[in-house]
């Protein structure tokens, strides 16, 4: 089993959805467009996966419409909808003296990923600009690459 979650603030169209493999199928979960597909995982035989396939993909968008307009004609459609949840289920949690939605050693846990995840991006980042600044300053300074002084320097 496999998974990944894309999002971009800065692309166009901009993307944010989290796609779950498994031995047997998938799962797309589009956050942008509120959507959730599945992806089949067995292959039709023929020309049939050529016409069949989008037609099953397109029943499964078709539904998304009808939940998304339900939700949205009875004054449900919130675009953070779970992250309402999640605050209501903090506060509540609160009041009640219980304990909080997401367990410490998730939020903890989370955190870390993250942290390693910036730190990863931010050496990325550092061993690019500093490639670009020793082979060709001209080259990133003609195209406008801003191109950070490091600190080892």
């Amino acid at each position: 089993m496999t998974a990944y979650f894309t999002f971009s603030s800065q692309m166009r169209p901009s993307l944010n959805e989290f796609r779950i493999y498994g031995a047997r199928n998938g799962i797309l979960v589009d956050d942008e467009q509120q959507t959730v597909i599945k992806l089949p995982g067995k292959r039709l035989k023929s020309y049939a996966e050529k016409f069949v396939s989008p037609l099953i993909l397109a029943r499964q968008q078709v539904g998304n419409v009808a939940v998304n307009a339900r939700k949205f004609l009875g004054s449900d459609f919130h675009m953070k909808a779970g992250m309402k949840c999640l605050i209501e289920s903090f506060y509540s949690s609160i009041e009640k003296e219980t304990p909080p939605p997401i367990p410490y050693r998730e939020i903890l846990l989370t955190s870390r990923i993250m942290d390693d995840i910036f730190e990863q991006i931010n050496r990325s980042a550092n061993a690019f600009a500093a490639g670009l600044k020793s082979n060709r300053p001209d080259r990133a300074e003609r195209a406008g690459i801003l191109v950070p002084k490091l600190s080892s320097e």
